[in-house]
């Protein structure tokens, strides 16, 4: 899976938003290639106010699939208020 690959998709799976700065990284960790991708999710409140915050994705480099996500706490606890 190339780079691009990979964004795409965090994206359709509504994990990231945006990626500012294209911050793309290659891993390796336990002999498997992942991209570590640094972006953020935008959470809209009732059409009125907008709020981003950074969102780290864990991708496999083989696969494509999702591995881990890095989000804040409250998001885990409050985030299906806001899906």
């Amino acid at each position: 899976v190339l780079p691009f690959g990979a964004v795409e998709s965090a994206l359709r799976a509504k994990l990231i938003s945006t990626v500012p700065g294209g911050k793309i990284f290659l891993n390796e960790e336990e002999r498997e290639l992942h991209y570590l991708i640094k972006g953020e999710k935008s959470i809209n409140f009732f059409d009125v106010f907008s709020y981003s915050f950074p969102v780290t994705t864990k991708v496999s480099a083989l696969t494509g699939e999702i591995m881990a996500i890095d989000k804040p706490q409250w998001l885990k606890f409050l985030g299906f208020l806001f899906s």
